[in-house]
């Protein structure tokens, strides 16, 4: 990656059981990480249709997290399956990933 090149961040986060804040912590790390110079993509980026089944979502995401340059974890992302999934996506792939636990 070049300096001109714009680094292009997934936010990994759990959705099962925080429908409620999933979209304002999408919005957060949004801003906080396009502050920081990346293209950031969350899941709600990724799935619009919430009655998509969960093997779909699942695997649209774990699609566009390995076209991605980085990942995030935020905060209770060890409690959910969806995110273990991403997380050793990154682990067998070698994707750079770090954790936000103050997100």
């Amino acid at each position: 990656m070049s300096n001109k090149e714009i680094k292009v961040l997934y936010v990994s986060l759990p959705y099962t059981g925080h429908e409620d804040t999933f979209p304002t912590r999408c919005e957060a790390a949004k801003k906080k990480y396009h502050k920081e110079g990346c293209r950031v993509i969350t899941p709600a980026d990724i799935i619009k249709d919430s009655a998509t089944p969960y093997s779909q979502c699942i695997g649209k995401c774990i699609e566009v997290l390995l076209e991605c340059d980085e990942v995030v974890f935020l905060s209770g992302w060890y409690d959910s399956k969806g995110c273990n999934l991403e997380h050793s996506a990154c682990q067998i792939y070698n994707i750079p990933y770090f954790i936000d636990a103050r997100l």
